[in-house]
């Protein structure tokens, strides 16, 4: 289920000939609110709460989803929303509508159930029910 990859390179040796859907479909992943919490609860605990940024060596300790370097259909449907995100931040548009789906669909790529996911965010908008019935 799970597999841990470098977050930054995946051929180090030739970083041209990176899959570039690969790459940019853990973008979302690095900069969601679950990768915000794995951190601040698992990777590096000390930081608790402060704002300090976080280093990739932080990252490299999260574990990714099979489905990010297996699924092109999830890696796409990602692509879609980081595209759009650039698109409407270039524009000076607010994006929290597609980073809230993004956060959605990485809460369900880890598998978190309901009960999970407001620990995770206590704030969370969705009903157990439009989460649960929730597609990637």
């Amino acid at each position: 289920m799970w597999e841990i990859k470098p977050l930054s390179i995946e051929n180090p040796e030739e970083p041209n000939k990176n899959n570039e859907y690969i790459l940019k479909s853990i973008l979302p992943i690095v900069l969601s609110k679950f990768a915000n919490f794995f951190i601040r609860t698992f990777a590096a605990p000390r930081l608790c709460n402060t704002f300090t940024e976080t280093k990739i060596f932080h990252l490299l300790k999260m574990p990714l989803p099979k489905e990010i370097f297996n699924n092109i259909d999830i890696q796409k449907s990602l692509l879609t929303f980081v595209d759009k995100i650039i698109t409407k931040k270039e524009a000076g548009e607010d994006t929290n509508t597609e980073e809230q789906k993004i956060d959605i669909m990485v809460y369900k790529l880890y598998e978190l159930t309901y009960e999970e996911v407001k620990i995770v965010e206590s704030g969370f908008a969705l009903t157990k029910e439009e989460y649960d019935n929730f597609k990637l």
